[in-house]
């Protein structure tokens, strides 16, 4: 049924400003001053070999290729896929015209509602950006619903090809350009155009900077155990790869078997501590739980050689063995999260095949893979050539940088940790909102060479943890 849509005055309402002369004179100094970094950083790039790519883009276009071939095979799948196109835009194009005339039109197509990009009520007040929102999302559901629907495509093969898809329409969308994002046009005007100025020289800057990431610009309102990883501790043990956090004890009595919380190595230990009003580690030291944490070190290229093994005996038993002696107690309940659940479910098994299994009381393991055999879109980057050129890129430093890591880990949600900042810090310059989370995200911690390769080859090749003695 046709709806009354509402008007959205402000965007063109908005005064066309000139822009201020000392922010005008500021942005274009940062841009010079960025450029010129930029440039010799680009420079310095061309004249060393450059580091050499961490997957392998042969594999990916193989995976193009073959979608392609299958299409060639399908004649009447690609003609019914446009005969429903012209249906779907001649409805669209009716519903414009309809809006245009000054009646109401009900949308064809709206996003979904956990879709943030197009909360402006310039995107369903005004009719020429309803236009180009719907447009976008009627596009971006047809392409997306003819990869899902090609006939003849291995596993493998579809999720490459949607990956790649999604990437792309990601990148493309109309929020993303300043002519058609109605926040932004209306900041341009606010501003006579120095936001595009000093967004620039953002992008200059990050450049510059050369670690091929959106760098997050808000004012820092969190200051590590102070504000963030706050709850009372003290380290009771260190070796190569790990120092052993003890949180202080917050009640009278408190439960006999200790808790030991195993994290990832890509970002450091606090997750599950970081605002006090949101931390779980405070929460349970005031449940009377004596609480024991592992935090990883940021391993440099002296620790090379640590591999899957060196993190499962080296790490996880080493920190239970430290436990038992701190606490005086023989079993542990064993928390993980992600690769640190990874890792202690591997413990469990490694002390189970030496009879110790009663070391551990209880485990429980957040967002972990124990079976590695559907990967879902992390496959795209598991092949047999990826895994070789992630060893290529690693081997001569030694370890995987912080940024590399959270190069790929910001692809699989392209649209809140890059393509919300490109948007806020290169074309509207504003700040992003403080958040604790994204805070810890970008805490990044490396890899050693050998972890990546013994768990490349182990788990995400061989898919031997799930195989008794495969490990």
């Amino acid at each position: 049924m046709a709806t009354e849509r509402p008007s959205d005055p402000g965007l063109w309402s908005t005064t066309a400003n000139l822009p201020d002369a000392e922010a005008a004179r500021a942005a274009l100094a940062g841009v010079f001053t960025n450029a010129l970094e930029a440039v010799r950083r680009q420079a310095e790039q061309a004249l060393s070999s450059g580091p050499a790519l961490s997957f392998d883009p042969a594999d990916k276009a193989q995976a193009w290729m073959s979608f392609g071939l299958t299409l060639m095979t399908q004649p009447q799948r690609v003609m019914d896929a446009q005969i429903k196109a012209w249906s779907e835009w001649s409805e669209l194009w009716s519903s414009t015209l309809t809006r245009m005339s000054g009646q109401a039109a009900a949308p064809v197509i709206e996003p979904q509602r956990s879709d943030r990009r197009f909360s402006d009520p310039a995107w369903s007040a005004e009719p020429v950006f309803e236009h180009i929102k719907q447009a976008y999302l009627l596009g971006a559901r047809q392409l997306v619903d003819f990869v899902d629907g090609t006939d003849g495509l291995d596993a493998q093969t579809r999720t490459r090809v949607a990956f790649m898809v999604r990437q792309y329409l990601d990148a493309v969308s109309p929020t993303n350009f300043a002519a058609t994002n109605p926040a932004v046009v209306r900041r341009t005007l606010e501003t006579g155009g120095v936001n595009l100025l000093t967004g620039l020289a953002n992008l200059l800057a990050d450049v510059a900077a050369g670690e091929g990431v959106v760098a997050r610009r808000a004012s820092d309102p969190f200051e590590l155990g102070v504000t963030i990883a706050a709850t009372p501790g003290a380290v009771v043990f260190r070796n190569d790869l790990f120092e052993l956090i003890q949180y202080t004890p917050a009640t009278a009595d408190a439960s006999r078997r200790p808790m030991l919380y195993v994290p990832p190595l890509v970002n450091k230990y606090y997750l599950m501590d970081l605002q006090p009003k949101s931390s779980l580690m405070k929460w349970l030291v005031d449940q009377g739980r004596t609480v024991f944490v592992v935090s990883w070190v940021n391993p440099g290229a002296d620790l090379r050689d640590k591999d899957l093994a060196s993190y499962v005996v080296e790490g996880v038993v080493a920190a239970m063995d430290a436990v038992a002696q701190a606490s005086g107690e023989s079993d542990v309940d064993l928390v993980g999260f992600c690769m640190g659940g990874t890792l202690a479910a591997t413990a469990a098994g490694y002390l189970a095949s030496k009879g110790e299994g009663d070391r551990i009381g209880s485990l429980t393991l957040i967002g972990t893979l124990l079976d590695f055999s559907e990967l879902g879109e992390w496959s795209v980057f598991t092949s047999a050539g990826d895994l070789a050129a992630l060893k290529r890129t690693v081997e001569p430093k030694g370890y995987v940088d912080a940024h590399e890591l959270q190069q790929l880990f910001s692809l699989m949600r392209a649209n809140d940790l890059i393509w919300s900042s490109v948007v806020n810090h290169y074309l509207l310059d504003k700040e992003a909102p403080p958040s604790d989370i994204l805070w810890w995200f970008a805490d990044g911690a490396r890899i050693p060479a050998a972890f990546l390769k013994s768990y490349g080859a182990e788990m995400l090749k061989g898919n031997h943890l799930r195989e008794p003695g495969g490990i």
